[in-house]
């Protein structure tokens, strides 16, 4: 399939990929591999700040930023992680297949991720090179915490703060943006709990597996659950902290992350 670039007046990519439509633009040049970053519930762009510089210079830290959230906040929230998918290769199909890509996702984004590897294979469009999925249980298990996303406001809240943690208090100290976050990752929430995982044929590109050993949502065990969702390798890596160990043990993360970037087998000339 010949593919286009958007033309310069199209922005439909750069809602997506802000930083991108920022910096250099497209098309990469060869040598770059674009790593397609996705946040956890509630997250955004600048979870993946410190990225660029801490990886290798080949591989351009693309955030990806949802509607609903940042400088898309006017927008409505996705309905489903179906519909977060197919938007998403809709804006991005013309950027894939010039160069190798890679996806990541913690928790919520392994979701997003995954299913975009499975929708992209069966559309016949460009693979991965590799999706790396964090801090998520393999989705082919049954549901183990009961859904939130429902509960009145500040049963909401109450629960929030039970399951992931107190706020950080400069966040409580700013109801407009207390407010914001809430509904943002309400929002998330609604989209992972309504989540289904539907059986199909293993993807075919490699999975690598990030798991924190104290996480009370992912027991390590139900991280090698993932190796069934492949024809390719599936290997998981392991990390001191819970549920946010990328942010509890940032460094050591981003070792981990590096030494699995560059252990890529990629097309010669890359």
């Amino acid at each position: 399939m010949d593919q286009q670039f958007p033309p310069v007046g199209d922005d439909n990519w750069k809602r997506w990929l802000p930083w991108l439509a920022e910096g250099p633009g497209v098309p990469f040049p060869p040598t770059v591999i674009p790593l397609f970053c996705f946040p956890y519930a509630g997250g955004g762009s600048w979870i993946f700040a410190r990225w660029p510089k801490a990886l290798d210079a080949r591989f351009r830290v693309l955030p990806v930023v949802l509607p609903g959230r940042e400088h898309r906040l006017a927008e409505p929230f996705p309905d489903s992680i179906e519909q977060i998918v197919s938007e998403w290769i809709r804006a991005m199909e013309p950027l894939l297949g010039q160069n190798p890509f890679v996806l990541f996702g913690h928790s919520f984004g392994a979701l997003i991720v995954f299913e975009i590897a499975r929708q992209l294979a069966r559309a016949g469009l460009p693979s991965p090179q590799l999706v790396i999925v964090s801090g998520c249980r393999a989705p082919s298990l049954p549901r183990t915490w009961s859904p939130i996303h429902q509960l009145p406001e500040e049963k909401f809240s109450q629960e929030v703060e039970r399951r992931f943690g107190a706020f950080p208090p400069q966040l409580r100290r700013d109801p407009k943006a207390f407010a914001i976050y809430m509904r943002i990752l309400r929002a998330d929430l609604k989209v992972v709990e309504t989540y289904e995982f539907q059986p199909t044929p293993p993807v075919m590109c490699p999975l690598a597996v990030f798991g924190g050993r104290e996480d009370p949502f992912v027991p390590v065990m139900d991280l090698f659950d993932w190796a069934g969702l492949t024809a390719g390798e599936c290997r998981i890596e392991l990390f001191p902290g819970g549920h946010f160990f990328l942010r509890e043990h940032h460094q050591l993360f981003l070792k981990a992350l590096k030494s699995h970037l560059e252990g890529l087998r990629l097309p010669a000339g890359v």
